[in-house]
């Protein structure tokens, strides 16, 4: 989980992404989301091409990015 949102943008293949207590879903070329902030989550790429992506966090300078259980 994040502490801060988090805004994905797919310029590469296809991200699959889980969110705790949800069904998955696809994201393609294209697509864009804001992750929620600390939620648990798993993104993947369950294709054979190679994924490619732009993240950008909002985070706070000297606070940690990820939070792993």
């Amino acid at each position: 989980m994040h502490p801060a949102p988090m805004f994905l943008y797919v310029i590469q293949g296809q991200l699959t992404y889980e969110v705790d207590g949800q069904p998955a879903r696809r994201y393609e070329v294209g697509q864009a989301f804001v992750e929620g902030v600390r939620v648990w989550h798993n993104a993947a790429n369950r294709d054979n091409v190679p994924l490619k992506f732009v993240a950008v966090l909002l985070g706070e300078e000297g606070m940690p990015t990820t939070i792993r259980p």
